[in-house]
């Protein structure tokens, strides 16, 4: 049983659906829903005036502001909280645009609450959550087949290896005990992913990871 309440706001102009959200995260263990706000303009007046919450429930069609765009203030000034994004159109570009913003994890809102406490869990130990249509789109559409070549040309097989460790739910220093390398070296393995592939996070390598064809989930559609 954690020690501490995880606090989560919730961000959507529907009523109805935040009243749902409330009700399913508040009775998942440890967490609590601490506030609400109907678009990106509501979100930044929250958080510049009151106790910053842990996770956010992002929707990503709102007035005024939308989840993209708020995503990616949130994350400039606020890195530590994680962002979910939910949607009700799972498509390409809304996927791309919001992981590209710094999102930790994107499902569609008619998810099991199963799915969702899984997803608050697993974004809060600081992975990404991705299910089978974030596969699928990420594999189509991260990089061409043509960028895709020349940048594994340029990958060694230490850099793979990591990257396929990256993607799992173990922690950085466990990925050094997985590789037999120090945690020093494991730092610049990620560093140096990161200038290769222009990512900077591990968000990022995973989303590239995915794209790539490294790791994959069950049910993942394969091109």
């Amino acid at each position: 049983m954690r020690e501490n309440i995880i606090n989560v706001l919730l961000v959507d102009d529907h009523l109805l659906i935040r009243d749902g959200l409330t009700y399913m995260v508040n009775s998942f263990e440890g967490y609590s829903v601490c506030g609400f706000a109907g678009s990106g303009i509501e979100l930044i007046n929250h958080l510049k005036h009151k106790p910053e919450p842990e996770l956010i429930l992002m929707d990503i069609q709102m007035p005024l502001m939308d989840g993209i765009e708020t995503t990616r203030w949130v994350k400039s000034n606020y890195p530590n909280i994680k962002i979910i994004a939910l949607t009700m159109y799972e498509d390409q570009n809304h996927v791309l645009s919001m992981l590209r913003a710094g999102a930790d994890g994107f499902m569609a809102k008619d998810s099991s609450p199963d799915e969702l406490n899984r997803a608050l869990n697993v974004a809060m130990q600081g992975n990404f959550y991705y299910n089978d249509v974030v596969s699928a789109v990420m594999h189509k559409c991260v990089v061409n087949e043509q960028e895709a070549e020349f940048i594994h040309n340029r990958l060694s097989e230490r850099h793979i290896e990591f990257l396929k460790l990256a993607s799992t739910e173990l922690t950085y220093k466990e990925v050094a005990a997985k590789m037999n390398v120090s945690a020093r070296t494991i730092d610049g393995y990620r560093d140096e992913l990161f200038e290769k592939l222009k990512v900077r996070s591990r968000v990022g390598l995973v989303l590239y990871a995915i794209g790539n064809g490294l790791v994959h989930v069950p049910g993942q559609s394969r091109c």
